[in-house]
């Protein structure tokens, strides 16, 4: 077999023994429900044969209780009619859901007691597919043993009779007892017949922990291609049913399927992850690790897996190769996973058939998997992230993707969903408070600012932040702050300086990349640095230009262009540490050196910055004049920065 032995499911086998030797013989089943055999017991009576066939007979074999039963017959659909219309309490569907199942030569029959219609198909041969092989194009069959000919898979062409009897043209029961699955007949046929069998054939295998028959197995491998033209509902049906079992992912991956229909996860292998952060290594064995551990939780859902799958889906366009470390960075692909997910596997041209409701929640979590959901503080967005819809499919992928060790484990993470709870409980509440914004709040607010575009809604943004985090007590009262905020900054613009307040979300995975926020600094205050891992200020730490950049050396071109400018600026350590002075800057920076064994941007302030020492001043960052400020913060060394600095006012 090319596949491991841990597919054998050993206690299956061993029921289907023991059964065996107590003498119950397989070929005799529980008979169906009685509302069902009377139904058959009326075709019989009338001349024709009829059996349970499919998933109901194999389930039965497995000892397991059947969804649904389904039937087949040698009688045609308008003799079907006849013996239904003379049965009280059972009736023949008409309709145009019925009329589409009459061209696969399948009945609708309403069954007492049954909520559904039970599906009765006459025998049938198929001649082939038509619509994206949507669209099976059969003529009738005399026999069961021709209609089992153009089964799918064994275990699923046996039939029952209404007496329990099992009908097995194909050797399912065998290949049950032996623990294999094999398609019916030549398996490169049956999968050219129809590709999406393939897909059955391993769904079949991780669901009952069952390995392939090698010639199966092979054949699937060997054909993988063809998935590429089935549907996308077809693929999304059965591919979600995979996804979801333990293995899954892992057989679609190594038979060829999944790489087939999605480039993302060709040569998976090649991209290397940071061992500290991620043990399990190349980006293959994180998908591996995330869907093991994801097939263990008891509440996943189809659309969870289908979210999991699609989680990483822009690491490969985001890599970056380390040459010191030997590992691979991926920084942005959370935002840029979700932006791949609508371009590029949405109905139009993706090989899977999703509602837009769906794909945005995919896309959703995809892009807030990482810091956004493990290091956002601000309340409306916490509790806007906890709101969303996608949340449930969010926690799903976290679950899974921390693999029980990352990020603290499972401990870790229900702490953060227990704040995530509490600041949006809390934010719940002071809405309850205030109430919902009033009628044409809106235009207010683009009247009194003197707003319009994109400052509208930031307007509204930081208004709303106001009411729900409780700072004021009405969005009145939060209209007469932002003015007269506004109306102070104003006044003082010629003392604004943009520059960097807080960067928290450097994970050690994408430690040469860079997530920058802008804040305003004003006249009259100073900033107090609240934390460093190492414990030291140093040239990262003053932010100079707004940017992402996804190498040292598009960074470091980037900066030997900017002219740096900064006049009469005392920085001194917030601990006491390091007094920088007086900074009088008007130049460029130097040449890209690799050789000092460090990042080169932790050099940088070796041209910047003078005066090292006297660690008795205060804290302090004070400006008197107009400052110009451009430039970078680099993370080189450590894994998790979480460098803040508190606006405090000079008395």
């Amino acid at each position: 077999m090319s596949q491991d032995d841990d597919f054998f499911n050993d206690d299956l086998l061993e029921k289907l023994y023991l059964a065996e030797q107590n003498g119950e013989s397989m070929k005799m089943l529980t008979p169906p429900p009685a509302e069902i055999k009377d139904l058959m017991d009326a075709f019989e009576d009338n001349g024709y044969e009829i059996l349970v066939v499919g998933g109901a007979v194999r389930d039965l074999i497995l000892m397991l209780n059947p969804k649904d039963y389904d039937l087949a017959t040698n009688a045609k659909p308008n003799q079907i009619k006849e013996v239904v219309d003379g049965l009280k309490g059972y009736r023949y569907v008409l309709g145009p859901q019925a009329e589409k199942s009459l061209v696969n030569l399948t009945s609708l029959v309403n069954v007492p007691n049954q909520t559904e219609a039970i599906e009765i198909t006459t025998y049938r041969r198929e001649l082939g597919y038509a619509g994206g092989r949507t669209k099976g194009i059969f003529e009738p069959a005399d026999t069961f043993d021709e209609d089992s000919e153009r089964r799918d898979l064994t275990i699923n062409a046996m039939g029952m009779t209404a007496d329990g009897v099992v009908i097995d043209p194909q050797g399912g029961l065998d290949d049950l007892q032996k623990g294999v699955i094999r398609a019916v007949g030549d398996p490169t046929r049956r999968f050219v017949e129809d590709p999406l069998r393939m897909i059955r054939a391993i769904r079949f295998s991780v669901r009952f922990e069952l390995p392939i028959d090698e010639e199966t197995y092979q054949a699937i491998v060997s054909n993988a291609d063809l998935v590429s033209t089935l549907s996308g509902r077809r693929l999304r049906d059965e591919i979600g049913k995979v996804l979801v079992e333990p293995n899954g992912y892992k057989l679609l991956m190594e038979t060829g399927v999944l790489p087939v229909l999605m480039p993302e996860f060709r040569n998976m292998e090649q991209y290397q992850h940071k061992l500290d952060y991620h043990p399990e290594g190349s980006l293959y064995n994180h998908y591996i690790e995330v869907f093991r551990e994801f097939t263990t939780m008891l509440n996943r859902t189809e659309m969870g897996a289908w979210a999991l799958l699609f989680h990483d889906i822009a690491k490969p366009q985001t890599a970056e190769w380390n040459e010191v470390g030997g590992y691979h960075t991926f920084y942005g692909h959370d935002k840029q996973g979700g932006q791949l997910i609508l371009e590029k596997y949405n109905n139009e041209i993706g090989p899977f058939e999703f509602s837009k409701k769906e794909l945005q929640a995919i896309a959703w979590v995809a892009d807030n998997h990482l810091g956004k959901f493990w290091e956002m503080k601000k309340p409306m967005k916490v509790s806007a992230m906890r709101s969303n819809d996608g949340f449930p499919l969010l926690v799903e992928v976290i679950q899974g993707d921390m693999m029980g060790i990352r990020r603290g484990g499972k401990d870790q993470l229900q702490i953060r969903l227990k704040e995530i709870n509490e600041i949006t409980d809390k934010v719940n509440a002071q809405r309850a408070k205030t109430g919902n914004r009033p009628k044409d709040f809106a235009r207010r607010v683009i009247q009194e600012l003197n707003v319009k575009n994109q400052e509208i809604s930031i307007a509204l943004t930081e208004i709303e932040e106001m009411v729900s985090t409780g700072q004021v007590q009405s969005y009145d009262e939060a209209l007469e702050v932002l003015k007269t905020k506004r109306q102070g900054k104003s006044a003082e613009s010629k003392h604004l300086l943009t520059g960097i307040s807080s960067i928290t979300n450097m994970n050690a995975e994408e430690d040469s990349h860079y997530y920058l926020k802008t804040v305003t600094f004003e006249k009259g205050y100073y900033f107090k640095k609240l934390g460093h891992p190492e414990g030291g200020l140093n040239s990262s730490e003053i932010f100079i230009r707004e940017g992402i950049f996804t190498s040292q050396e598009s960074a470091y071109a980037d900066l030997q262009k900017t002219l740096l400018v900064i006049d009469n600026l005392t920085v001194l350590h917030n601990e006491g540490k390091y007094n920088f002075g007086i900074l009088n800057i008007n130049k460029k920076v130097p040449p890209l050196n690799n050789e000092t064994g460090w990042s080169p941007y932790s050099r940088l302030g070796e041209s910047i910055f003078q005066n090292f020492g006297n660690p008795e001043k205060p804290v302090e960052y004070i400006w008197d004049n107009d400052l110009n400020i451009n430039g970078y913060r680099f993370n080189d060394q450590i894994g998790h920065w979480n460098i803040q600095y508190k606006k405090v006012k000079i008395l």
